[in-house]
């Protein structure tokens, strides 16, 4: 798996998308209400950092941290100035005291893991009791793929190879494991202690401009967005 990331086209971020945009915005308004004199954030699927660059300038209380399971990605992530780690979320202990952080944030991270309850586990014990995460990943009960089924077809960003994409359209494998639904995805968050506070919608940023438009309408009901972005709240125990 970490051979599969290894690679430039794998490492690069995507911030110039309506998910990314969407997650800018959530991020600013909830750190900006946050009281404390330093703020930890922690981004796990860092990439080359990009998206870390954009949140450092947010606020000047922010002290931020990446973790990618690509070496080649943290290197990029240090060079910018940032402190990161290099290990997969899906297996080892993030390097962190429990509390330690603010906010967290994974950005198009669920669907990539093998174990994304091991993941979680370890992103509840980091945050700080009312601590927030923040995450967008693909939506499997999209408008698009309920479509798509209908007619035989796999449903977009699901992947069934990790050498060709059969099924239907396309040529990029992203390395796409498990992906969810707006009710799983939720059902899963408060079974880990997390309270769901916000969920938008978002449109798919490769779509030509005729779907593309259809996309921006759905994205307003994120039960069949394209993507979904949640905000959680780490629970009291």
């Amino acid at each position: 798996m970490k051979n599969f990331y290894e690679k430039e086209d794998m490492i690069e971020t995507l911030v110039d998308s309506d998910r990314s945009r969407k997650a800018i915005k959530i991020l600013n308004d909830a750190i900006k209400g946050l009281p404390s004199k330093e703020l930890r954030f922690l981004e796990l699927g860092c990439g080359t950092g990009e998206f870390l660059d954009r949140v450092a300038s947010l606020d000047e209380r922010l002290r931020v941290w990446g973790i990618d399971i690509s070496k080649l990605a943290i290197d990029k992530v240090k060079e910018k100035g940032f402190d990161g780690f290099a290990l997969d979320v899906s297996q080892q202990e993030l390097p962190f005291r429990e509390g330690f952080f603010d906010v967290v944030y994974l950005g198009d991270v669920i669907e990539h893991l093998l174990d994304p309850d091991f993941m979680i586990s370890e992103v509840k014990r980091i945050l700080k009791k009312g601590g927030l995460v923040v995450l967008t990943t693909p939506n499997l009960a999209s408008w698009c793929n309920r479509i798509l089924l209908l007619f035989g077809f796999q449903p977009l960003f699901s992947e069934v190879s990790t050498k060709k994409i059969f099924g239907r359209s396309g040529s990029k494998i992203v390395g796409h494991l498990r992906l969810y639904t707006l009710k799983s995805l939720k059902e899963f968050l408060s079974y880990y202690g997390f309270k769901i506070i916000s969920v938008e919608g978002a449109y798919f940023h490769v779509f030509d401009p005729l779907l593309m438009s259809i996309d921006k309408f759905f994205s307003h009901f994120p039960s069949l967005s394209s993507i979904d972005v949640v905000v959680a709240l780490s629970k009291k125990d």
